[in-house]
């Protein structure tokens, strides 16, 4: 679901408030990835804290980058992860980035549970537990993030 403009606006003006995201997608134009998520718990707990008047940074401990890349060879995932580890070596969090079209080859060893493979990152998201986190940005996105799109599957109003 794309989010209604109101709640989307008071999203992206929380998003830029926090200097590590902000970071984030700076640093985001610098990786291989074309279109991709960064969200889950980094953009949640961004804005409880905003709302808690809590440090935006407050209780993060990762960051979630998910894109959709229908390569599914290992070679190509770890080529990813290292360009992603070298763009994001000086933040002082983890990033953490899969491939959604990837999971179902590794999700059953690691949690037990047989997944069918996506076929969208969309169709991924809709499959988390955490369903008000989410954001998007592509590489085009010009920096003062004025381009950000944001993707949630019950609606932007559940988080903010």
């Amino acid at each position: 679901m794309v989010i209604d403009s109101t709640y989307e606006k008071k999203l992206i003006e929380i998003i830029h408030s926090s200097p590590m995201l902000v970071e984030v997608f700076e640093l985001s134009r610098k990786t291989e990835l074309t279109e991709y998520y960064i969200g889950a718990g980094c953009i949640a707990q961004t804005v409880w804290n905003y709302s808690l008047g809590n440090p935006l940074g407050y209780g993060i401990d990762d960051i979630d980058i998910i894109y959709f890349d229908t390569d599914l060879s290992y070679e190509k995932e770890d080529r990813i992860i290292n360009k992603c580890k070298e763009v994001y070596c000086k933040l002082p969090i983890k990033v953490d980035e899969k491939n959604q079209a990837r999971v179902h080859l590794w999700y059953k060893d690691k949690f037990g549970i047989d997944l069918k493979p996506y076929l969208s990152l969309e169709e991924a998201i809709n499959s988390w537990p955490t369903t008000a986190t989410l954001y998007n940005k592509t590489q085009e996105v010009e920096k003062n993030m004025a381009g950000i799109e944001c993707y949630t599957v019950v609606g932007a109003a559940a988080l903010v």
